[in-house]
C-alpha cells in the first residue's frame, strides 16, 4: 500500500500503526469552482483538494499519474497526439457535433517496463477518468493505433455536472461510449464491453483513414498499409459491421454508421432503438459481450453467418499461434 511519510497506515490486521509520530503532511482544503475547470482533468485536480469522496476520487486520477515515472513524449508522439485530436475533431464536425476541447497532457506516456510492471504485460494501453495511459512500443506503428484508440475512448467518457450539489456529489459518470459507469447492480451484467469495443475501433479506423498522408511522413510503406488496413479487437468489429449492416437493411449503410457514431459520443440511443426494433432481443445479447468467444456465440445467436464464420476462423489462428 502506497502512503506518503507521516501518515498513519491501517496494519494489516486492521490496527492502527503508532509508531510514525511526525507530523502529518496537511493540504488545505479548496472549494471546488466548476466553472473554471475547462477539461475533465482540470476538474478531477480540483476535485483532489476537496474533501471526502470528491477528494478521493481526485487523488486516485492523480494516483495513476504517479505511479510511473512519466516520459517526455518525443517529437513524433506529439505529432501523433496532435494528428488524432484534429481528425477526431473533423470527424466530429461531419457528426454535426460541437468542438470539444483536448488536453495532450492528459496523454501520459511511460517506458514499456514501468507501465508493464504496474499494469502487466497483457495491456498495452488504457484510459481512466478521461486520461491516457500509453506504453512507449519498440515499433511507432504500435503507438499509433493505441492513441488513435484510446483518445476516442477518452473523448467519449459522458459525465454530468451538477453545479448545485456538493463537491463529492457534483460529477456522476454515466457512460464511456456504450460502457455504462455509474456502478449501480442492475447495469454490471449490461456492459456492452465488447460491442464497445468493436465501435470504439471502427471510429478508430475512420481516424486512420485521415491521418493516412502523416501515417506516410513517419512510418515505412509497409507500415503504413499495416497501419490503415489492420484493425485491433477484429472479433467486436465483425459483429458491429453485421449489426450495422442489420439496421442498414433497408436503408443506407453509411447513415447507419453515421448514426451509430453519434451514438457513441452524446447520450442519444437512436441507432440502439432501431436495432431493438428490427431484431428483439439483440441489445440483451450484445450487452454481455466480453471476449471472441463470446462475439462468437452473439453473432450465431443473432444469425449473423458471414461474421460467426470470420471470428471462427480469427479464434482458430489464435489459438494455433
Amino acid at each position: 500500500m502506497l502512503r506518503p511519510a507521516g501518515v498513519r497506515s491501517l496494519h494489516a490486521y486492521g490496527r492502527f500503526d503508532m509508531t510514525d509520530r511526525k507530523r502529518p503532511d496537511l493540504k488545505p482544503l479548496e472549494m471546488l469552482d466548476l466553472g473554471r475547470a475547462r477539461t475533465l482533468g482540470g476538474i478531477l485536480d480540483g476535485m483532489s483538494r476537496c474533501s471526502f469522496g470528491a477528494r478521493m476520487l481526485g487523488e486516485a486520477a492523480a494516483t495513476l499519474a504517479s505511479w510511473c515515472r512519466e516520459l517526455r513524449k518525443t517529437g513524433e508522439e506529439k505529432r501523433a497526439i496532435d494528428a488524432t485530436f484534429s481528425a477526431l475533431s473533423a470527424l466530429r464536425g461531419e457528426l454535426g457535433l460541437g468542438a470539444q476541447a483536448f488536453d495532450p497532457d492528459a496523454i501520459h506516456v511511460f517506458s514499456d517496463q514501468d507501465f508493464w510492471k504496474r499494469w502487466g504485460s497483457e495491456r498495452r494501453a488504457f484510459t481512466q477518468f478521461g486520461h491516457v495511459y500509453l506504453a512507449h512500443r519498440f515499433l511507432f506503428l504500435y503507438f499509433l493505433q493505441d492513441v488513435t484508440h484510446e483518445i476516442i475512448h477518452a473523448s467519449a467518457l459522458r459525465a454530468t455536472i451538477d453545479p448545485s450539489r456538493s463537491a463529492e456529489d457534483a460529477i456522476r459518470y454515466v457512460r464511456s461510449g456504450f460502457s455504462p459507469l455509474d456502478g449501480r447492480p442492475d447495469t454490471k451484467r449490461w456492459r456492452f464491453v465488447g460491442f464497445n469495443e468493436g465501435v470504439t475501433e471502427l471510429i478508430a479506423m475512420s481516424l486512420r483513414a485521415c491521418m493516412a498522408g502523416t501515417a506516410r511522413e513517419m512510418l515505412s510503406e509497409d507500415m503504413t498499409r499495416v497501419f490503415l488496413g489492420e484493425c485491433l479487437y477484429p472479433t467486436f468489429v465483425l459483429l458491429v459491421d453485421d449489426v450495422l449492416g442489420a439496421v442498414a437493411a433497408d436503408g443506407s449503410f453509411q447513415d447507419a454508421r453515421w448514426a451509430l457514431f453519434t451514438d457513441y459520443f452524446v447520450r442519444t440511443c437512436d441507432f440502439m432503438k432501431v436495432l431493438a426494433r428490427k431484431m428483439p432481443g439483440a441489445l440483451r445479447t450484445l450487452a454481455t459481450v466480453e471476449s471472441g468467444g463470446d462475439a462468437l456465440a452473439a453473432a450465431e445467436r443473432l444469425g449473423f453467418t458471414n461474421a460467426a464464420a470470420a471470428i471462427r476462423r480469427r479464434l482458430a489462428r489464435r489459438r494455433r499461434r
